[in-house]
């Protein structure tokens, strides 16, 4: 039988190159070291305790409470003290392990920021951004906060019995922007576009991604889901058939290398398993499960089920329901969202009755969603879970699934 996924054989080197230099690579102590950087605020996060630019590898948390008036777009100087990524611990988590997974070399202690310039294609996404969560904010009052998360991926003011009610679910990558999401503003743009018809239409497409990419601040489940959709949308083109699972490979591959802490980022790991895990099971799955919906559901948690499981301590038994409940709406609910807000702008009327309508629809997912998670009652608890088991899991799995398909292959050929 001949090989067909080079991509898998790369993405195992990849994975090796990155353990051996991650393993290797060695620090400098710079713990509380005084520094001054200069660096463009791509994106900005609020809590409670603290507010967080992110300026390519750098990130400034400012533990002040006074409005320094920093918008996204800004050319800053920021003096401050280094924190030490290799012993930076916040409780038992490893919050450096963590920000390095994202890309983050540098995180610094802010004690002064000094606006030096602007960056005029940020500052343009930072204001729509603003205008965006304040239009939200006007239009939708209480229900503003889940709209801002999976729309444009700020959520800074949700709330604890939100979160609680679709992780409880089995249904909190809702929350997350993802394929799901990219995927549903993909099918936006090319009903806009009527087809995808040439490379022209392609690259305006891939534009408009790459700039809500910007617009969102990045993430390794972004970025996957765009560039899978460029790709998908070419061989679409060319009229050929795309391997997937090679595709994803080759993409977390160029990935890891680029930035080997990602592994350990949940984001990416649950991102690349469930494209994976869907592709893999779900041409099996379906030939028994009749509705679609359910048999993606069933297929991604096979690989995704064990690191929720690792990473959180916790599974819901109700996540295939709560999928089924919240799935189908979460692309009308995006969509009349953008469109609520790109009327009120043009016809207020319109504008606010779309916005009824879809808050109408939020309220309905939402109870039905606390519903079926019923505080917690039906999640399971996982204390004792090893990486040694869940790797063991995976080992056979793999070693399933690749017997299953050669097994299917002669099948079809007899």
């Amino acid at each position: 039988m001949k090989f067909r996924r080079a991509g898998i054989v790369v993405l195992l080197f990849s994975l090796i190159w990155s353990v051996y230099k991650i393993n290797t690579e060695k620090s400098p102590q710079i713990n509380s070291k005084p520094c001054v950087i200069e660096g463009r605020v791509s994106n900005i996060t609020r809590s409670k305790k603290c507010k967080q630019y992110y300026m390519g590898s750098y990130l400034a948390s400012d533990m002040s409470s006074k409005d320094r008036n920093i918008m996204i777009g800004d050319k800053v100087r920021v003096f401050g003290k280094l924190n030490d990524l290799d012993n930076f611990y916040i409780g038992d988590f490893n919050y450096g392990l963590h920000l390095k997974s994202k890309g983050i070399s540098h995180n610094i202690k802010v004690e002064k920021i000094e606006i030096i310039g602007k960056d005029r294609l940020y500052s343009v996404l930072g204001a729509f951004k603003e205008g965006f969560l304040q239009t939200n904010n006007y239009l939708y009052k209480e229900n503003a906060d889940f709209l801002n998360a999976i729309t444009i991926g700020v959520k800074d003011n949700l709330s604890k019995d939100i979160r609680d009610i679709f992780a409880d679910s089995g249904s909190s990558h809702i929350m997350a922007i993802s394929g799901l999401h990219i995927s549903i503003i993909l099918s936006m743009l090319i009903f806009l576009f009527g087809s995808i018809r040439n490379i022209k239409t392609i690259l305006i497409i891939a534009g408009i991604l790459f700039l809500y990419s910007l617009l969102l601040g990045g993430g390794a489940s972004i970025y996957r889901a765009i560039e899978l959709s460029i790709l998908s949308m070419m061989a679409f083109l060319i009229d050929e058939r795309v391997d997937v699972i090679n595709l994803i490979s080759i993409i977390a591959s160029l990935m890891i290398i680029e930035n080997p802490y990602i592994m350990y980022n949940p984001s990416f790991e649950l991102s690349f398993l469930a494209v994976l895990s869907i592709f893999i099971f779900n041409k099996y799955i379906k030939k028994y499960v009749y509705l679609n919906i359910l048999s993606v559901t069933i297929s991604s948690n096979i690989l995704t089920l064990p690191i929720v499981a690792y990473l959180f301590k916790e599974v819901s038994t109700v996540s295939i329901i709560g999928n089924i409940a919240v799935i189908p709406f979460i692309g009308i609910i995006i969509f009349l969202d953008f469109l609520s807000v790109l009327f009120y702008f043009i016809f207020s009327p319109l504008g606010l009755m779309l916005a009824f309508l879809n808050s109408s629809i939020i309220e309905a997912v939402l109870f039905l969603l606390k519903k079926i998670a019923n505080f917690g009652v039906n999640n399971i608890i996982f204390k004792n879970i090893t990486l040694k088991q869940i790797c063991l899991y995976y080992v056979f799995i793999f070693l399933f699934s690749i017997l299953l398909e050669i097994y299917m292959i002669r099948k079809n050929k007899i």
